[in-house]
């Protein structure tokens, strides 16, 4: 009877363990899931994200909006949007250049003078495009009357013939080099002085314009403004527009065949 009683106890005994150990089994990785700490919190974050920075607790270790979830202010566009609460551009500039804020004349018109635009990369491969190729012969005139006759009758006073740049990238490349520098190229084909350097602006600036849009003062400051440009002291915006007209309109004339 006494090893009866001793094997009822060991039995009960034995139960009561084996019935610990399952509960235990099932609270205490609930208990772990419940504040994201335990294996499951950890699976959660890999699955579902990281917990939010809400702080908000998930039932299965990280039901959080996610690391890399948009926040509230968020606009969705994806880190090469320009906008957006995370920009670190000026309010209201949506990327634009400086010289699109109010920067250019009103009402001025620049019709093929807009490619001035273009990034400088793209002027610096045409103006290298426009060196390698171009007939210096018309731009070594010194006179606005003799490169105008050239231009109206497709020969130089000595009757030879030429070939005058009409690009307007390649242009406004070479009116921009002698800006920045004062030459043209590496100056061995034309000498850039003070006595012909508006002349030489003007017949780019004339070339690259369009031929049907008068050049004004206004013209030849936007297009200085794109290019971040100043012309020096002894050149007036309205005398470098007057003359590049007169190259814009013999242009038009042969063009039209007057």
């Amino acid at each position: 009877m006494r090893h009866t009683i001793q094997f009822k106890n060991s039995f009960i005994s034995g139960f009561a363990l084996a019935a610990l150990v399952t509960v235990s089994a099932h609270i205490i990785p609930a208990a772990y899931a419940g504040d994201g700490s335990g294996p499951k919190g950890q699976a959660g974050q890999s699955d579902q994200g990281q917990m939010g920075s809400s702080g908000q607790k998930g039932a299965i270790g990280g039901k959080g909006s996610g690391q890399g979830g948009p926040s509230s202010d968020s606009d969705a566009q994806g880190p090469r949007y320009g906008g957006g609460a995370n920009s670190n551009r000026p309010e209201g500039s949506r990327g634009k250049p400086s010289w699109s804020q109010d920067a250019l004349p009103a009402d001025v018109e620049l019709g093929r003078l807009s490619v001035a635009r273009a990034p400088a990369h793209v002027l610096d491969k045409s103006l290298a495009e426009a060196l390698s190729t171009m007939d210096y012969s018309l731009y070594q005139l010194t006179s606005l009357t003799d490169i105008l006759n050239a231009i109206k009758t497709g020969t130089l006073p000595s009757g030879a013939s030429f070939v005058r740049v009409d690009s307007p990238l390649e242009n406004l490349a070479l009116y921009k080099d002698i800006l920045v520098d004062g030459k043209i190229g590496d100056g061995s084909k034309i000498t850039v002085t003070q006595s012909n350097t508006e002349l030489l602006l003007a017949v780019f600036l004339g070339s690259a314009s369009d031929k049907e849009i008068p050049i004004t003062a206004d013209t030849v400051t936007a297009v200085n403004t794109i290019l971040k440009l100043t012309l020096p002291s002894y050149i007036s915006a309205a005398d470098l527009a007057a003359e590049a007209d007169q190259v814009r309109q013999d242009i038009l004339a042969v063009h039209s065949g007057e």
